[in-house]
């Protein structure tokens, strides 16, 4: 199934130091670096890895480490195609996935659930979506 990652709010739930052959940080020198720091989404700290693991211990942090040995990473790049009224749609969507249901019981129990965190919005986004289709 696939899952919905939201715009608003990072999927990254551990900090992590990455460490690359390098690291484009996109600044006005067009520099790299081998070693990136990142927590909830966030790039905290990139240059050497010794840098970066300097920020990590004066943010009381214990990264998870990643090597992508020769590989090339673009941090910040973001993909800014968009859709949405299916993020709407989406967000209306029930979980039945392996992690959440392992029987058909399971599954007929969580379709069965209201699903009380939904805002007006995201209720009305897909109503709104059928709307646009029937002009």
């Amino acid at each position: 199934m696939r899952k919905l990652t939201p715009f608003d709010r990072s999927a990254q739930t551990a900090p992590v130091l990455l460490t690359a052959h390098a690291i484009h940080t996109a600044d006005v020198a067009a520099s790299t670096a081998t070693a990136m720091l990142t927590d909830r989404g966030r790039i905290l700290a990139i240059g050497t890895l010794a840098d970066c693991e300097a920020a990590a211990e004066r943010g009381g942090l214990s990264p998870e480490r990643i090597d992508l040995g020769d590989g090339v990473v673009v941090p910040g790049f973001v993909d800014a195609h968009a859709h949405p009224l299916m993020f709407g749609q989406m967000m209306s969507w029930v979980d039945c996935g392996p992690e959440k249901a392992g029987s058909i019981p399971e599954i007929v129990a969580l379709l069965k659930e209201p699903n009380s965190s939904l805002s007006e919005l995201q209720l009305c986004l897909p109503a709104a979506f059928l709307l646009c289709q029937q002009r």
